[in-house]
């Protein structure tokens, strides 16, 4: 297994990522797309769209600065892509922590419940 983290403008980190795509083959590679919670939903539907080609997994950094909203989770609803990470650093690499489903749907029950009783 290799990691390879991309931070190039879009059009370079996806001829980067089709590149390695098709010498590998698409179904053994994950792209992976991190995006700072507390965005837009605007910022959210631009970067997802970009690289919907990819079927991305969403991880959402700073979660120690933001909280994560409704709002956010409805966007990757919307564009049907998944999450697949939370961290609290701006990178994943570092502090990544997987957890178990059911440990995952309490604490996201948990932000939609309290981000919309906040909006």
């Amino acid at each position: 297994q290799k990691i390879v983290d991309v931070s190039l403008i879009t059009e370079e980190s996806k001829y980067l990522i089709q590149n390695v795509r098709d010498r590998l083959g698409a179904t053994k590679v994950t792209t992976v797309l991190c995006l700072p919670s507390g965005s837009s939903k605007q910022l959210l539907n631009r970067q997802i769209s970009k690289y919907m080609d990819f079927k991305p997994i969403i991880a959402f950094t700073k979660i120690d600065e933001c909280q994560l909203f409704a709002r956010e989770l409805c966007v990757l609803a919307n564009k049907n892509v998944k999450m697949g990470f939370m961290t609290g650093s701006r990178t994943i690499l570092g502090s990544l922590a997987l957890s178990e489903p059911a440990v995952l749907a309490t604490h996201l029950d948990s932000y939609i419940t309290d981000g919309l009783n906040r909006e």
